[in-house]
């Protein structure tokens, strides 16, 4: 990692199945590039290999508090808990919201505690009760 041989020792873990390596030795400079080589590599493995570079990426996201990403990858393995992990483990409001518009996007609704903060603002986008508007809003303000 320190070489800027990211892809390489990807491939060497992916060869020797040892891809929990990759979370220990990762920094931070070099996350993103490994996240978008083990994600762009999902599509030419098989079944169980996929979803093992699917959870490894997920999980380098959220060791470096990359919510988002990390939503993104839990919504394709397709795993409810794992999604609602990672919404409640976020505590940035805005971060919050905009997985409520990705989970509104993909169809999924959590169900959320009434002592979340903004709980009626998030309920509301995951619904997709104010689309419209929104991208109203979105328009005009571009």
């Amino acid at each position: 990692m320190a070489h800027n041989a990211e892809h390489e020792a990807c491939d060497l873990l992916m060869e020797i199945e040892r891809l929990d390596m990759l979370e220990i030795y990762i920094d931070e400079n070099a996350y993103a590039k490994v996240c978008l080589y083990l994600t762009s590599c999902v599509s030419y493995v098989p079944e169980p290999e996929n979803s093992a570079l699917l959870k490894c990426a997920l999980n380098i996201f959220r060791k470096f508090n990359r919510y988002p990403e990390a939503l993104r990858l839990a919504l394709m393995l397709n795993d409810v808990e794992l999604v609602e992990n990672i919404f409640t483990s976020c505590k940035d409001i805005v971060i919050q919201k905009q997985m409520a518009f990705m989970l509104g996007r993909h169809g999924m609704f959590l169900e959320l505690n009434e002592d979340v903060e903004d709980y009626e603002d998030l309920t509301e986008i995951m619904s997709n009760v104010q689309l419209n508007s929104n991208f109203l809003a979105l328009a005009r303000e571009m």
